[in-house]
């Protein structure tokens, strides 16, 4: 399945994050997110991100690329076999998946010592004003974050939306970087 995905994020302190957990009738989602990485980060240097995501049984890989206005997101099925197969040999076959990868990705056919990330979030889910509205409570190494996202048909509407609903919650908008990027830079 391929998506286009418009989203915008802020961080949230931690009195923000349950003021708005204890507003809004959300609903609670436990995810754990596993970051596939080549040894030389070629999805990074291409502006990608490729992603196994597990809710409760559920298996889902993800291919993320970057637009002009937002990304593209490109979703497969996974088996729980398939799911543990990679992760176990930390290996993954591209092209059985059937994405579509821009030119640089599109060569590689299979990556062998796959850079696993695992990172646990547990999502609250809400709808605002015809938008998707996410809060996540995200646990890294050594690190916990909350994070506002919101979701919409096109990047203009997600910032109006972000706008107006941290106004109404009197919250500071505080650019969040993808969870990912803030691994990092909480590791270094």
């Amino acid at each position: 399945m391929k998506e286009q995905e418009y989203e915008v994020k802020s961080l949230l302190n931690e009195v923000e994050f349950n003021s708005v957990i204890n507003k809004y009738r959300s609903k609670k989602v436990k995810q754990i997110n596993f970051y596939l990485e080549s040894q030389e980060d070629i999805f990074k240097k291409n502006k990608s991100v490729l992603r196994i995501r597990k809710t409760n049984r559920n298996y889902r890989l993800t291919l993320k690329q970057k637009t002009n206005d937002g990304a593209v997101e490109y979703h497969r099925k996974l088996s729980q076999v398939d799911y543990n197969k990679i992760i176990k040999n930390k290996r993954i076959n591209l092209v059985d998946y059937n994405f579509n990868f821009n030119n640089k990705i599109n060569k590689i056919n299979t990556i062998t010592n796959l850079k696993i990330i695992k990172i646990k979030t547990i999502r609250y889910k809400t709808s605002y004003n015809n938008c998707l509205v996410f809060l996540d409570h995200t646990f890294f190494i050594n690190k916990v974050d909350f994070e506002l996202e919101v979701e919409a048909n096109s990047l203009k509407t997600a910032d109006i939306t972000l706008i107006k609903f941290c106004q109404e919650n009197k919250i500071n908008i505080k650019k969040s970087n993808p969870k990912i990027a803030r691994f990092f830079q909480y590791i270094n």
